[in-house]
């Protein structure tokens, strides 16, 4: 890490937006942070299960509590994880197996389907972000790819975290 300058205060991490950044773009913190709420509710579903709320009602509640709670910036988070990390978020699982939910939510699939989403509103011209995206390709492919911009090198892993880049390359299939 560079010197800090004299008078500016250095941070080991940095909560922006609701989601917690760390000096190393690790996602540690944010991910407890994340567990530590959805304990919290998973715990309300008890109570409130406790109470006679019906199956139906107790899913529209798991879904707004803890499944949106999961979604919220998941492209600028997800890719900055790691797979031991994405493990611990068992809350899924423990939504199914408790009945709360009813379909086979994977974080990974939440991830892809957040990414895809975000990445085809993106691709539009009047998208605020547009600017981000690398220029098309100019020349004839036989192959269809799921885009059509030039993938772009990269330096690091790092910079290939990032989630346009990630999408780039996830997404030429």
């Amino acid at each position: 890490m560079p010197p800090a300058p004299d008078d500016v205060e250095q941070l080991d991490c940095c909560k922006l937006l609701g989601v917690i950044f760390q000096s190393n773009f690790k996602m540690d913190w944010h991910i407890e942070f994340i567990l530590s709420q959805c304990a919290q509710h998973m715990y309300l579903l008890k109570l409130l299960r406790h109470q006679g709320l019906p199956d139906v009602q107790l899913s529209a509640v798991a879904y707004a509590a803890i499944i949106s709670r999961l979604l919220y910036a998941l492209p600028a988070w997800g890719g900055f994880s790691s797979i031991e990390l994405v493990n611990q978020i068992n809350v899924l699982r423990r939504l199914q197996r408790f009945g709360y939910i009813q379909c086979r939510l994977t974080v990974a699939k939440l991830m892809d389907k957040s990414d895809r989403e975000l990445f085809c509103k993106l691709c539009a011209p009047t998208h605020a972000l547009n600017h981000l995206l690398p220029p098309s390709r100019n020349n004839i492919c036989l192959r269809a790819r799921g885009h059509s911009y030039q993938l772009p090198e990269y330096s690091t892993n790092l910079h290939k975290k990032s989630f346009v880049r990630r999408c780039l390359y996830s997404f030429v299939k």
